[in-house]
């Protein structure tokens, strides 16, 4: 780890007088380019381009650049990045771009899945440790409907991606709040990383205590404005905590529904959807239940992370494609997507603005961009 003091803005950096520059900077260096169901996205010039003197009231009055690292098989060196050298502080994952693009590639026939975590470098609060995961097979997660074992465009998240949650609390505090044991599990373990049950029983918390604080939301000023996500059974999984979704994705890869003439479901229309992926995931072979999952076009995701009536996290989730969209011009680089303005915070720190995923001399990068002032969190 590069050890380097922890630097906050002074009081004259809080003040006016930043806020307003950095809003009339920001307006000059962004262009959108995408508008798709609420997620923009956006393309952002290096600070070079930006007018020497905007450039300069913005950056911080100590700029720094903090790093930890970690290793794992699949991905080789990663490391955590905060960068407070620009106008506005970044907190990434910094990947090999051929490990990265290599997931979903002939170098990993078995698609191998993987945890990763680790405690994050000082400079970004409130953000304190990061926790990668990946599904065995490239699988994703729920919502899926599993078309593309039929030969056909794939809905939801059933698709390879990464999972990189930015905790506010140390990855050893992490464990032990949501670590095996902490829910009653759904008996299914065929494409977890660590092939033990990872999906937490929402039957459960109705009469198990620790479970039922996995599905313990904060209250609507802390989340806002993003969803429970209620389908395939909600979105608790070990290690992970729960997770809210935006409006955006509930009404688009999130949502599931039967083409019109189908024979009503033996359950929920999202259960044909389900029966379909795990259907090939599970070696039983595609049977067409006609159900799909809408389309997620962005291939890129901002989600809450919450445990036991609190927000404990940001994660943004990238597919494995999204790194060649990039560096191929098919999307902008950097990428970034607004990240859905809570009206209160339970952590001080530089809050979230946007998801960000690059491509930048051989890495790929994601992760986060944070406010350039710091806020305090809200009395609760």
């Amino acid at each position: 780890m590069i050890e380097v003091p922890k630097q906050q803005p002074s009081p004259a950096a809080r003040a006016g007088r930043v806020l307003a520059v950095f809003a009339i900077a920001f307006v000059a260096f962004v262009t959108v380019n995408s508008l798709r169901g609420g997620t923009t996205s956006v393309s952002v010039p290096s600070i070079s381009a930006l007018t020497a003197e905007a450039s300069a009231a913005l950056k911080f009055e100590s700029p720094s650049v903090t790093m930890t690292s970690s290793s794992h098989p699949a991905l080789g060196t990663v490391q955590a990045i905060c960068d407070k050298s620009g106008p506005a502080p970044k907190l990434y994952v910094n990947i090999s771009y051929a490990k990265w693009t290599a997931l979903d590639g002939p170098e990993n026939p078995n698609r191998a899945g993987f945890w990763l975590s680790f405690d994050l470098p000082e400079g970004c609060e409130p953000f304190k440790s990061v926790f990668m995961s990946y599904e065995v097979g490239g699988s994703g997660h729920p919502p899926f409907d599993g078309r593309q074992f039929n030969g056909e465009a794939p809905g939801g998240f059933g698709v390879p991606h990464s999972d990189v949650h930015f905790w506010t609390i140390s990855d050893a505090e992490r464990m032990a709040l949501v670590g095996y044991g902490s829910c009653v599990t759904i008996p299914h373990a065929a494409n977890t990383p660590t092939g033990k049950p990872e999906v937490c029983n929402q039957q459960a918390a109705a009469t198990d205590a620790a479970t039922a604080k996995y599905y313990s939301f904060p209250p609507r000023e802390y989340p806002s404005p993003n969803q429970e996500i209620t389908i395939f059974g909600g979105a608790a999984v070990v290690g992970h905590g729960n997770h809210m979704a935006t409006v955006e994705d509930n009404a688009g890869p999130g949502a599931c529904t039967l083409a019109p003439g189908s024979p009503a479901p033996q359950g929920p229309p999202w259960l044909g959807c389900m029966q379909q992926f795990l259907g090939v995931v599970t070696g039983a072979g595609w049977v067409d239940r006609n159900c799909s999952c809408g389309p997620w076009t962005a291939m890129s995701s901002p989600v809450m992370i919450t445990y036991d009536g609190k927000v404990y996290g940001n994660e943004v989730m990238p597919m494995v494609a999204l790194a060649d969209q990039i560096a191929a011009g098919n999307k902008p680089n950097p990428y970034l997507q607004l990240w859905p303005q809570a009206e209160k915070y339970s952590t001080s720190g530089y809050q979230t603005t946007h998801t960000f995923s690059a491509v930048s001399g051989g890495a790929y990068q994601t992760g986060l961009v944070l406010s350039p002032t710091w806020r305090d969190a809200d009395p609760e």
